[in-house]
C-alpha cells in the first residue's frame, strides 16, 4: 500500500553470508562449532553469470514492484488467531506422513520432535539428536527422516509406534533431507562439510558421501529423470547427482543465495528452487539441466511446497514487510498472495484436509495453520471494446452473466458452466448499467445515448434478444428492482434529475419523479424494511426516499459531501449506507425516521458498499486511501489495506468472505470474515466492480482496462 509502499531490491553478495547467519541462528540452541563463523570467497568463476541474474532479477523485480505492494497492516498475526498452533520451541522445516495423518515438527531448542495429529493435538514427543532441523517422510518404510544439526546425525523414526529406530552418523551440520523413490534412498545436505550422505532406506546406513558445493542446504529429487538436485547456498550453484551412479554429473550456476526450499514440479517436471539473496524463485529444466526461467518475488523467499489438490506452487517469504505466502502456478504466473502470517519461513502440505502448515522460527514457538484455497483465476473472458465498470449481472434462472460493452454498445452473455460467451446483444448507444429483475426473468440495460437517444433496453433471459426498448429521461445512470411491486426505476443523471418508474409486466414508464430528487442522481438501494428505494444525489448533496407504493418522495436526507458510487443496506440494524466520496464519510441512514444516524469517518474517498450477512459488518472501500473500512453499525471496526484504487467490494457467500477490486493495481484483494486480508489476486488491467455466481462459485470481475472478465474461483 501506499503508506507502506517499498521498492523491491535485489541484495549484493555482500551481504549474503550475514542475512544467512542472521536468520537462521534466531531462536536456537547453537552447537559449539556452530559459533565459530566460517569465511569464505565467492569463486570467480560464476562472477559473470551473477552480475546477468543480477541484471535479470533487477528488471524482473522493477515491473513487479507495484504488483506487489503488500501492508504489514494487512496480515495475519498468526500467534493471536485462531489458527495459531502451539509448540515446544521455533521450528523450521516440519513434515506432514500423509499415511498417519501426523504432522512432524522438529523442535531446535528441545532436542525433540512434536507430532501432532490431525486435530493440531500433540499424540507425543521424540527425543532424537541435538537441534533437529528439519525432517522428511520416507512413504515405503513409513519412516519419518530428521536432521540433527547439532550432532551431525539423522534420527530415523517409525511414524507407526514414533520411537527412534535408527541414529545416523553424517556429515557436518545435516540440513536438509530429501527421498529418491526410486533406489530408496535418503539424501542429506551436510552444511558444514560441503557433502551430501546418501542413506539405505531399508538399512539405515551411510551408503556413500558426495562432495558438493559449499554450504549445500535444500536437496529434491526429480522423478522424471531420476536425478537429486542440491542447492548450495555459499556459492549459488545447484550440483545435480545422477541417483543410479550416486555421483555429481553437473554443476549449474542460480543466484546468490539458493537453498531455502526445494521441489520437484510434476506437471511440468522441472524443478524449482528459491534463492533469499535474489528474491526469486529459479526453474531448472529436467530434460537439459538449465535454469530456463526466474520469478520474481519480493524479499527473502524460503520454503516451497507443491499442492497436489491445486496443483500450484506456495513460497514463503519471511522479510516482515512482506509476511506473504506467494502462490505460482505451473507457467509461472503468480496468481494470488496469501497473508502467512509473521515471516513464514517453512511449509508443509497436508493433502487430506488441503491445509497448509507454516513455521516462524524468527518470532516464536508456533505454527499456523492456513486453508490451501487460492483463489485462482479459473478463465478470462474476453467481452468486446470498453466494459466500462459496470457491476456485471448475474441472471440466477438461467446460470448465465451480462456484461456490458459500452464501446461496442452491445451486451455480452458468458455461460458460467464453460466461462465462454455463448450470445452479444446489441443494445442502445452507451449502455452503462444494468440489472437482472428475476420477476419476468429480464435484463434491463441503461443506455445513456449520445445526444438524445436515451432509453433502457429489455433482454429475454429465455431468447438473449432484446424484446423492448424504453425511451426514458436524460442519461440514465443506475437501475434498481422494487421486488415488492414489481417495478423497475431508471435513475437519470441529469440536473435536475430525475426517475423513471417502468411497470416490469408491461415495460412501460408508468411515471416520472422529479420532485425532490436532486442533481445527478447516481446510485439507489433498495430498503425491504419500509419498502423504500434511497436514491443518492451526487450534486445536491442528499439522499431522496422514494415511497414505492406512491412513488413520491417522501423525505430528502442531507449527507455529506459528494455521495457518489454504491450503497449498502444492513437489514439488521435497517440502516442504509452512503459513501460521501467528497468529505471522507459514510452516512448511516435510519430507515425507519429517514434521518442520519450517525456520520461515520472512514478512509479517503469511499467510494463502493456492500454488506457481509455473515458478520453484520458493512464494507466500503477507500478509493483514495487504498483501503477498505468495515462499519459494524455506526462504529469503522477495521480498516483493512488493500492495493491501488479499490472501487468495487462484493460478497461471495460460498466463504462468507468480501472480494475487492483494485483499479490501478489490476488485483482482486480478498478479505475474511475476521477482517484478514487472506489473498491479493492478479486479474485483467483496471478491475472495477465484480459479480458472484452461485451456479459455480466464482467471482467475476469486469477488466475495464483489458477488455475481459476475469472468473475467480477457490
Amino acid at each position: 500500500m501506499p503508506q507502506n509502499k517499498f521498492l523491491y531490491r535485489v541484495k549484493v553478495a555482500s551481504s549474503m553470508i550475514f542475512d544467512r547467519d542472521k536468520k537462521i541462528q534466531a531462536n536456537r540452541v547453537i552447537s559449539e562449532k556452530r559459533r565459530t563463523i566460517r569465511e569464505s570467497t565467492i569463486p570467480k568463476t560464476i562472477l559473470f553469470f551473477t552480475i546477468v541474474s543480477f541484471v535479470f532479477i533487477l528488471v524482473a523485480v522493477s515491473l513487479l514492484s507495484t504488483a506487489f505492494s503488500v501492508s504489514a497492516s494487512a496480515s495475519i498475526t498468526s500467534s493471536s488467531s485462531s489458527n495459531s498452533i502451539p509448540i515446544p520451541t521455533p521450528a523450521y522445516y516440519p513434515a506432514y506422513d500423509p499415511a498417519n495423518s501426523y504432522l512432524y515438527v522438529p523442535d531446535e531448542g528441545s532436542n525433540n520432535v512434536t507430532v501432532l495429529n490431525s486435530a493440531n493435538q500433540v499424540v507425543t514427543n521424540v527425543t532424537v539428536g541435538s537441534n533437529p532441523f528439519a525432517a522428511a517422510y520416507d512413504p515405503l518404510n513409513e519412516e519419518m527422516y530428521v536432521s540433527n544439526l547439532g550432532s551431525d546425525t539423522v534420527s530415523a523414526i517409525n511414524s507407526t509406534t514414533n520411537s527412534v529406530t535408527a541414529t545416523i552418523s553424517v556429515g557436518s551440520e545435516p540440513f536438509l533431507l530429501a527421498f529418491d523413490s526410486a533406489n530408496k534412498e535418503v539424501y542429506v545436505t551436510n552444511e558444514g562439510s560441503n557433502t551430501t550422505s546418501v542413506i539405505n532406506g531399508s538399512t539405515n546406513t551411510v551408503i556413500t558421501t558426495i562432495n558438493v558445493g559449499y554450504e549445500p542446504r535444500a536437496v529434491a529429487f526429480d522423478s522424471e529423470n531420476n536425478d537429486v538436485y542440491v542447492a548450495n547456498s555459499g556459492v549459488g550453484t545447484v550440483s545435480i547427482i545422477s541417483s543410479a551412479t550416486n555421483t555429481v554429473i553437473t554443476t549449474i550456476h542460480v543466484g546468490y543465495g539458493p537453498g531455502g526450499g526445494e521441489i520437484y514440479n510434476p506437471i511440468n517436471h522441472n524443478m524449482y528452487v528459491t534463492d533469499h539473496a535474489d528474491s526469486a524463485v529459479f526453474e531448472i529444466s529436467s530434460a537439459t539441466n538449465k535454469v530456463i526461467a526466474a520469478i520474481a518475488l519480493p524479499y527473502n523467499p524460503r520454503g516451497i511446497i507443491f499442492d497436489t489438490v491445486d496443483k500450484n506452487m506456495y513460497v514463503a517469504c519471511d522479510y516482515p514487510e512482506t509476511n506473504s505466502i506467494f502462490v505460482i502456478s505451473s507457467k509461472n504466473k503468480i496468481i494470488s498472495s496469501i497473508s502467512g502470517g509473521n515471516q513464514p519461513y517453512g511449509l508443509a502440505f497436508d493433502p487430506t484436509n488441503n491445509e497448509i502448515y507454516v513455521s516462524h522460527p524468527a518470532v516464536g514457538a508456533y505454527l499456523s495453520l492456513l486453508g490451501a484455497e487460492s483463489y485462482v483465476p479459473v478463465a478470462t473472458i474476453h467481452i468486446g471494446l470498453f466494459p466500462r465498470g459496470a457491476p456485471p449481472v448475474y441472471d440466477s434462472t438461467n446460470k448465465e452473466l451480462y456484461v456490458t460493452d459500452t464501446g461496442a454498445d452491445m451486451v455480452s452473455v458468458i455461460k458460467t458452466s464453460t466461462n465462454k460467451v455463448v450470445a452479444t446483444i446489441q443494445v442502445g448507444s452507451n449502455p452503462i448499467r444494468e440489472l437482472f429483475d428475476p420477476h419476468n426473468n429480464e435484463i434491463y440495460v441503461a443506455n445513456q445515448g449520445g445526444v438524445s437517444e436515451f432509453n433502457v433496453s429489455v433482454i429475454s433471459g429465455v431468447s438473449n434478444k432484446v424484446i423492448a426498448t424504453i425511451p426514458t429521461c436524460s442519461y440514465p445512470e443506475q437501475i434498481s428492482f422494487d421486488p415488492v411491486h414489481d417495478q423497475v426505476y431508471a435513475l437519470c443523471e441529469s440536473s435536475p434529475g430525475a426517475v423513471d418508474v417502468i411497470n416490469d409486466s408491461t415495460n412501460t414508464v408508468i411515471t416520472t419523479i422529479t420532485t425532490g430528487i436532486g442533481d445527478d442522481p447516481v446510485f439507489s438501494v433498495f430498503s425491504p424494511s419500509n419498502n423504500e428505494i434511497y436514491v443518492e444525489n451526487y450534486g445536491s448533496d442528499f439522499v431522496s426516499a422514494i415511497n414505492t407504493s406512491t412513488n413520491e418522495v417522501v423525505a430528502t436526507i442531507s449527507v455529506g459531501s459528494s455521495p457518489f458510487g454504491g450503497m449498502a443496506y444492513d437489514p439488521t440494524n435497517e440502516l442504509v449506507y452512503v459513501g460521501d466520496f467528497g468529505s471522507n464519510t459514510v452516512s448511516a441512514i435510519n430507515t425507519t425516521t429517514n434521518t442520519v444516524a450517525s456520520t461515520i469517518t472512514v478512509g479517503m474517498n469511499p467510494l463502493w458498499g456492500a454488506y457481509n450477512p455473515a458478520n453484520g459488518l458493512v464494507y466500503f472501500t477507500d478509493y483514495g486511501a487504498n483501503s477498505v473500512s468495515a462499519i459494524s453499525g455506526t462504529t469503522v471496526v477495521a480498516t483493512i489495506g488493500v492495493q491501488s484504487f479499490p472501487i468495487g467490494v462484493t460478497y461471495d457467500p460460498a466463504d462468507n468472505s468480501m472480494f475487492v477490486a483494485n483499479s490501478a493495481s489490476g488485483t482482486v484483494s480478498v478479505i475474511n470474515s475476521t477482517n484478514s486480508l487472506v489473498a491479493t489476486i492478479t486479474v485483467g488491467s483496471g478491475p472495477r466492480v465484480l459479480a458472484f455466481s452461485s451456479s459455480n462459485s466464482e467471482m467475476y470481475v469486469g477488466n475495464s482496462g483489458s477488455s475481459t472478465v476475469s472468473a475467480i474461483g477457490s
